[in-house]
Parts: structure tokens; sequence; C-alpha cells
């Protein structure tokens, strides 16, 4: 911990990172298994909860809106040493999140028969999908409000509880998961309702243990009937913060869907490829947006504190850590690519695929080891539209229309896709870096 001006306390780098980077490595581990789990059930159930994942994401984006804001004003009220301010903030959060959560759960629920209606699917899959989505989205306020307290609970330095609460929600997920599949503990095959029911029960338990967390911490409790009452100034606040980054996140998720697009026309072999790729790399950037994550918190206390050069100079000794660390693992992939990657596929076509990229993935990833640490850093010190901006023009002018140039044009097919990733990736962490080193972002002001 370290204190500010002898009045705020904030906590170290590590004591945020390191539980954030065993909660996302966690998540993405869980995502495989219930994969591996559903594949000897119905290869169908396969099918239909890869095709949902893609709504479950959205709806967390629409939720991440409110989560986002709170998080970083929190940790400005803090730095500033105003923490019945950063209460309200929470009270505000709280209210948000009610009157949102339910109307998104209302109305994704009564959307769901007519989204799905817009694709092609099998029987067996539209019927998994359909149960589990009306399952998951008509209880989805418990995933807007996980949300929620867990940014909370992380912006006060508490991020070690919220690493408590999804280990036991996510072996709760899995023991769920296995009883409704494979019928254990006497309890009946329910197949893909019984996942989207445990899914949602998870939830609810690590609601459950995150809002006992916040109750028993004098500093983050906050009174519930004034959420009803605080002034409507922070929930403009939360907005202002949490719309632009989530519209950011939309669209690149949107830029990503094209992509996956212009790659299935190249064949199979390159599509499977691509998701190898995908999986393997995210293991390598999982643990760097962990740091991210930590470093805005971190930036926003000395922000709202007032120590802004010592923000700056901080930034710096955090990237190269950042960088450090997904240079260690990528370069560990390459060098170690004929052991590991065989260890998802043995057909000689993909794995040869997969060895003719995997340096321009090395090149990638030095970029994107850039903007997952300046990119947060700059919107915890209050810089918000600056990064949004840069970040919708890069994605779609670069790597989705540079990306079809070259796959499509010039032939260059998944190699020309993933250069171009690479170029986005570096053209957006050079852009930060020089938005930093510019110190503009010091003329902004949250609180």
């Amino acid at each position: 911990m370290k204190v500010i001006n002898n009045k705020s306390v904030i906590p170290s780098l590590s004591s945020l990172a390191f539980p954030l980077i065993i909660e996302n490595l966690l998540r993405v581990a869980l995502s495989s298994t219930d994969v591996l789990m559903l594949g000897g059930y119905s290869q169908s159930a396969v099918a239909a909860i890869g095709f949902v994942s893609q709504f479950v994401f959205f709806l967390t984006l629409l939720h991440n809106v409110i989560g986002i804001g709170v998080s970083i004003l929190i940790a400005q009220y803090i730095g500033a040493n105003r923490t019945e301010d950063a209460k309200k903030v929470s009270q505000a959060g709280t209210f948000m999140t009610l009157i949102l959560g339910s109307v998104l759960a209302i109305l994704f629920t009564a959307l769901t028969f007519p989204l799905l209606s817009f694709y092609e699917l099998e029987a067996d899959v539209r019927r998994y999908a359909m149960q589990y989505l009306l399952i998951f989205n008509s209880l989805s306020i418990f995933s807007a409000f996980s949300v929620l307290f867990g940014a909370i609970l992380r912006s006060y330095g508490y991020a070690r509880i919220v690493m408590v609460a999804s280990v036991f929600s996510s072996i709760f997920n899995v023991l769920g998961n296995a009883a409704s599949i494979y019928g254990l503990f006497g309890c009946p095959v329910l197949g893909v309702p019984g996942v989207a029911f445990s899914t949602v029960i998870s939830q609810i338990l690590g609601c459950i243990i995150l809002w006992i967390a916040i109750r028993r911490h004098r500093n983050v409790r906050y009174s519930i009937p004034e959420c009803f009452r605080v002034s409507s100034n922070f929930q403009r606040k939360i907005l202002s913060i949490g719309i632009p980054t989530v519209g950011e996140s939309i669209l690149w998720s949107a830029s990503q869907i094209v992509i996956i697009s212009i790659i299935t026309t190249f064949g199979t072999q390159s599509m499977s490829a691509f998701t190898y790729l995908n999986t393997l790399l995210r293991f390598v950037f999982t643990i760097s947006s962990a740091l991210g994550s930590a470093v805005q918190i971190k930036i926003g206390m000395f922000c709202g504190a007032g120590q802004k050069d010592t923000a700056y100079s901080k930034l710096f000794q955090y990237q190269a850590i950042g960088t450090c660390i997904s240079m260690g693992l990528v370069l560990f992939l390459y060098f170690g690519k004929t052991f590991l990657i065989p260890l998802f596929t043995k057909e000689t076509a993909i794995l040869s695929l997969i060895y003719s990229v995997l340096p321009v993935c090395i090149l990638q990833e030095l970029g994107r080891s850039v903007n997952i640490v300046a990119i947060p850093a700059l919107k915890g010190a209050g810089d918000i539209k600056f990064p949004v901006i840069i970040g919708i023009i890069s994605m779609w002018l670069i790597s989705v229309g540079g990306g079809a140039l070259l796959s499509i044009v010039f032939g260059m097919k998944l190699f020309g896709i993933l250069c171009m990733t690479a170029a986005d990736e570096c053209v957006r962490g050079l852009l930060s870096l020089a938005r930093w080193k510019s110190k503009r972002w010091q003329m902004k002001q949250l609180i």
C-alpha cells in the first residue's frame, strides 16, 4: 500500500493485478471446460453454446457501461480522499444497474425468438440456443450486479475478494454443469437448460459473496435507501465514461465479426488455424489485460490525488512490465510451437499454416501489450474520448479495411489479415504512448 499526500492509501500494482490475472485465466480455462463437457453430451449443444456466446458477450458489454464508469470515478474520488463522493458513485451505480439490468433482461428475453429467427440453424442447435438464452437473459440482472459489485470492490483495492468470489462461483458452475450433463449426485440429466441454470445460479452465488464483502468493509459500505435519492450528476458522470468506452468495445466486436466472415471464405483450414491461434494468444494477452485493468485504477487514484506527474512516470514502468510479460509468453509460444500447437490439432496443413503466421503474431502482441496498458491508463486519467476515437478509426480502417485489401485483393489470405491486425495494434499503441508523452491528458478533469 502507498500513501498519497498522507491521506489516501492506494494498493500496490501486484495486489490489484495478481487477483485479476488469476480471475481472467480461470475464466478462459472454464470456458474451454464447458465446451469439452458439452462435447460429450451433444455436438449440437456445443454449436448452440458457441453461437449464443456472442449474445451473452454483447449483454455483458452493456452491463459494463455502468461498471467501467463506476470503477474510474471511484478510483479518482479515493485518490482525492473524497470518500463520501465515492460512496455516492456506488449508490448511483446500484440504482442505474437495477434499472438498466431489469430493462435489458426483459428486452433480451422478449427478443430471443426474433433474434434467432434471423439465423439459419439446424433444429437441434436452434432449440438448445433458445433454451439457454431464455433462461440466461431472463435472469441476467444478476450478471449486471456481479459486474457492478466487482468494479466497486476492485476500485477500493479489494481485488482479491473479487477473485475469491469468482473462484467459488466458477467451481459451482463446473459442478452444476457436470451434474446437468452427466447426471452426477443423483441429478437428472438436464442438458443445456441445466447448464444455463448452473451459469445463472453461479452468478447469483458470486453476487451474494461480493455484496457480503461490500457490507463487511466500512470504507466500501453504502446506504441502499440513498441509492434512490443520489444526485443525477453522478449518474451523468458514470454514463459519460461508460458509454464511449463500451461503444468502442461493441465496435471492436463488430470488426472481429467482419474479419471472421472474411476468413471463412478462405476455407476450413484457415478458419481452424485462426481459431487455434486465438485460443493460444488469449493466454498471452489475458495477463497483460489484467495488468491494464489494475493500472487504470492506480492511475485514476494518482490523478484524483493531484499527483499527475507521478502518474506520468509510473505508466512507463507499468508499460515495461506489461510488454515484457507479453513478449516473454509469445516468444515461449513461438519457440515451443512444435510442442504446444500439436496439442490442439495434428493436421499438417493447419500446423504448417499456423507456423507460417506466428512471426506476425509476435509483432501483433508487441503492439497489443502497449494498447492494453496505455489505453486504460488514459481512461483512468479521464482522457476518455481520444483512445475511443483512435481505436474506432484504426480498427476499421487498418484492421478491417487493410485486412480485406491484403487478404482478398492481393490474395494474401490469412497472412494478410494478421499483418493488418498487427499494424492496427502497433499504430494504436504508438498513438496512445504519444498521447501520454504529450501530457494533454493532464488537462482532463472528471471530478
